[in-house]
């Protein structure tokens, strides 16, 4: 169908599934809202579209971020039609073909937090051939369990490891989702923050030191310039189902530090390259340190 045939039609109604506690009463308000349907705009639009006339329909979905998402459905027409005349307003199961979508962003829905445990493990193996690196997971027979096709996948889950063992925030985060006290939204690794810091918009770690160390405003200014490069930030998404964030949007961001990029700073300013260093850790991404951890809530 031509674009300039296409039309876009987007229900106002914000009137969503209730969720009293009351099940009869919950059952009460959708007979009402069953009701009313007939007097939406997009259900009269709905209702008068001749199907012969039309070539495909497909729906949009919004989640919780505001983010929204095309759906591509199955069946004749008249069938698209009446699946988007059911679901108007109305929470939709979607099915992701895979966690990973693309550029460091992760679908975390459909991974199962209350199937995790701690005590199972899996080995990862990692090898050369033909001049390039190869990654396999074996299981408990220690055959091959499956192929890992994206070595950066390998890199983000060494990261992941690292801030959930830096990061209290994070942790916190995880497991109220592992307890089902939060829903998980999305993932996203990231190589930069968006907003440098400056001498007057410093860490706290940084600013800790400061208070024990005599730093001059240009040594300051000199040690911003340095936070600003080889950084990795981990966001991610979830809604609190209960306490003051109940059903809120809620992103915690995790900012960590290559130590390397101190290296200037060593025979400059000795105290700071030393307090810093017995903040840092080791793993297979390299010698990263905690430098920033922050948390924000968006009404949804």
């Amino acid at each position: 169908m031509d674009n300039e045939l296409a039309e876009e039609i987007v229900s106002g109604s914000l009137i969503g599934a209730p969720a009293f506690e009351d099940e009869a009463l919950n059952e009460h308000f959708r007979k009402i809202n069953d009701l009313l349907k007939p007097f939406d705009p997009v259900q009269k639009k709905l209702a008068a579209l001749d199907k012969d006339k039309v070539a495909d329909i497909k729906a949009i979905c919004q989640d919780i971020g505001r983010n929204r998402y095309k759906l591509n459905l199955q069946g004749s027409i008249s069938d698209k039609i009446n699946f988007v005349s059911r679901s108007l307003s109305r929470k939709t199961k979607v099915v992701a073909n895979r966690a990973y979508l693309l550029n460091g962003l992760f679908e975390m829905r459909g991974f199962s937090f209350k199937a995790f445990d701690a005590e199972n493990s899996y080995r990862l193996v990692k090898f050369s051939q033909n001049n390039a690196m190869k990654y396999c997971v074996l299981n408990a027979n220690y055959q091959v369990e499956f192929w890992i096709d994206d070595s950066i996948l390998i890199k983000y889950m060494h990261l992941l490891q690292q801030c959930i063992h830096s990061d209290p925030k994070l942790r916190e985060a995880l497991t109220l989702c592992i307890k089902g006290e939060a829903k998980p939204l999305k993932l996203f690794f990231a190589n930069q923050l968006g907003q440098d810091y400056s001498e007057k918009r410093l860490p706290m770690i940084y600013r800790e030191v400061f208070d024990t160390h005599n730093i001059s405003p240009d040594a300051k200014d000199t040690i911003a310039g340095t936070l600003n490069k080889f950084q990795s930030i981990i966001s991610f998404n979830f809604v609190p189902m209960s306490g003051s964030g109940k059903h809120t949007l809620c992103t915690n961001i995790t900012v960590m530090h290559d130590f390397r990029a101190l290296e200037s700073l060593k025979s400059r300013l000795p105290q700071v390259y030393s307090e810093i260093d017995k903040k840092s850790s080791v793993s297979d991404v390299g010698k990263l340190y905690l430098l920033d951890s922050m948390r924000g809530y968006q009404n949804v």
